[in-house]
């Protein structure tokens, strides 16, 4: 018996793959898969199935790369229902891969057709069984129930499904049982899933809220008050995921372009995303560029949140391998009007000064206005005194036209510089004129023991 987890760290995201004997069944696979296919390959297994626990709205599936790759029988639970050529999953069917039994839990709440997959090794193995829960049930937590209210579940009814789902289906399983989920720490699928990577249905009992309350209503009114908006591109990658995406090898190929054709572009109304450093970006870049960087292990969730949905996108990157990355990453969320990119940059640059949080302290520090754009629970930790609450989104231009001053010198800090670039394209477009990136953010403010406040934030808000 082979058991194998890959994992994709930006998208906390988890894929697993099977196999008994010749025979293998690979379940939640990214759209860019092939390290998957190589492992299999490598191994001389025949990949049967491919199954999707649910519809993911956090990245683009790659069933349909599976499948064509292989002929493996692409397979979502019953409750699913989309254009995507499937097979459905019956209530507790049970699969076979090799001598391996895989029973089909369903288990909905986090979307209508959640399903967890019970795994028993082959009688001859001493393999633990296994639950693969996808976005049911995580280490410390479980999944967000506000998905799919687009089909008629309101959050609250949802949340009450979740919870019949693990009293019903998951709770009467053995203590022993490995829990296996599709995302770990980081993910926007959970409101606080643990950093570990598996745990067993034993020590969650113990350790994780939603099994230990036994009251239906106090356990909706928990998780809904945890819940955080969903990132902006969610929508869009659950419709494709729905209607089945385009092959990756069926997308045009991005070349890179000149000067003249990205000034064409934008002029058309393309949007010019620069995706090297924070200090790069700030040293010049493309007159309005937003910059969302490679570096920062957060590059897919922050496009799909910051990015125009419908403009197309010019990518300016440091090297012709960094752009095909951020083509590549992009697809993962379900970008895919990429219309070139380029290395170049045009005579007339922006440029942001970069200074570092010390500088903020400095006798000339009181002529600052600090935007810190941390999540709450950050700045509640601890914030530079007088900074500004107004956390980075899609939404910040709104807030931001409040009460603040945008003619003023204004600092923009996060943790450490890539959140705080990232938000200067939304300041700018909030008519902010006078913007500097601390580039060493609070890790720099701590690392100089200077002061700070605890404490919730005074928000900007909008008049």
């Amino acid at each position: 018996m082979l058991f194998h987890r890959f994992s994709c760290d930006p998208l906390a995201q988890a894929c697993y793959l099977l196999a008994d004997g010749d025979e293998a069944l690979i379940v939640d696979p990214l759209r860019d898969v092939d390290d998957v296919l190589a492992f299999a390959a490598a191994r001389g297994l025949r990949v049967r199935q491919v199954i999707a626990t649910h519809v993911h709205a956090d990245f683009v599936a790659g069933l349909g790369e599976v499948a064509a790759a292989t002929g493996a029988r692409i397979r979502l639970g019953e409750r699913f229902h989309g254009a995507l050529a499937c097979e459905r999953l019956a209530d507790d069917e049970e699969l076979r891969i090799g001598g391996l039994r895989i029973r089909v839990l369903p288990t909905p709440g986090h979307t209508r057709e959640s399903i967890s997959l019970f795994v028993l090794p082959p009688a001859s193995s001493d393999a633990p069984s296994r639950l693969l829960s996808g976005d049911t049930l995580f280490v410390g937590d479980v999944g967000r129930p506000d998905l799919s209210q687009g089909e008629g579940g309101t959050p609250r009814a949802m949340a009450m499904q979740l919870f019949a789902s693990l009293r019903e289906r998951i709770a009467p399983l053995p203590n022993s049982t490995e829990i296996w989920p599709a995302h770990g720490a980081g993910s926007a699928c959970g409101s606080g899933i643990g950093t570990a990577t598996s745990s067993t249905l034993g020590a969650e009992r113990l350790g994780n809220w939603a099994l230990a309350e036994t009251d239906p209503e106090r356990f909706c009114d928990r998780l809904l008050a945890a819940l955080r908006p969903p990132p902006r591109y969610f929508a869009s990658v659950a419709a494709q995921n729905r209607a089945g995406p385009a092959l990756l090898g069926s997308l045009p190929i991005v070349r890179q372009i000149s000067i003249h054709m990205t000034r064409q572009a934008v002029a058309k109304g393309a949007c010019v995303l620069d995706v090297r450093s924070c200090l790069d970006f700030g040293k010049g870049h493309w007159p309005d560029a937003q910059n969302v960087g490679l570096e920062g292990g957060e590059f897919e969730a922050w496009a799909g949140e910051l990015l125009d949905p419908v403009a197309p996108l010019v990518i300016h990157a440091g090297s012709a391998d960094e752009a095909q990355s951020a083509v590549r990453r992009l697809r993962r969320i379900g970008c895919e009007r990429v219309a070139g990119f380029v290395l170049a940059l045009p005579d007339a640059v922006q440029r942001v000064p970069q200074i570092e949080a010390i500088d903020l302290f400095a006798p000339t520090g009181a002529a600052w206005q600090v935007i810190d754009v941390r999540r709450p629970a950050e700045y509640a930790a601890g914030h530079v005194p007088g900074a500004v609450a107004c956390e980075l989104g899609a939404a910040m231009p709104v807030v931001m036209l409040g009460r603040l001053d945008r003619a003023r010198p204004t600092a923009v800090l996060c943790e450490g510089g890539y959140r705080s670039s990232a938000a200067l394209g939304q300041l700018r477009a909030a008519g902010f004129t006078d913007l500097h990136n601390v580039h060493d953010g609070m890790r720099g403010w701590r690392g100089n023991h200077l002061p700070q406040v605890s404490g919730p934030a005074a928000t900007a808000t909008s008049s």
